[in-house]
């Protein structure tokens, strides 16, 4: 079903949504817009923020692994 053809109150049929199948249902249309500043900058600070802690996190990551010493001693005997 074409999304162009859907009316309010209409129930979709079930789309595969990470592997499992959902129920939609249509409950208003609102015709598209170009957001005003205003009206977008909560949502690019919030994805600006993800970005940020990702990067924080990640880097993180990454110094700890580089500068810990790990090390792996398979016990004797396992698995065999």
């Amino acid at each position: 079903m074409a999304l162009e053809s859907v009316n309010a109150g209409d129930v979709l049929e079930p789309p595969l949504v990470f592997g499992r199948e959902r129920i939609v249902k249509v409950r208003e249309i609102e015709e598209p817009h170009t957001l005003s500043f205003d009206e977008a900058k909560p949502h690019v600070e919030a994805f600006l923020l993800r970005q940020r802690r990702k990067k924080v996190l990640d880097d993180w990551f990454l110094h700890a692994r580089e500068s810990s010493d790990i090390r792996y001693f398979p016990q004797a005997g396992k698995g065999q």
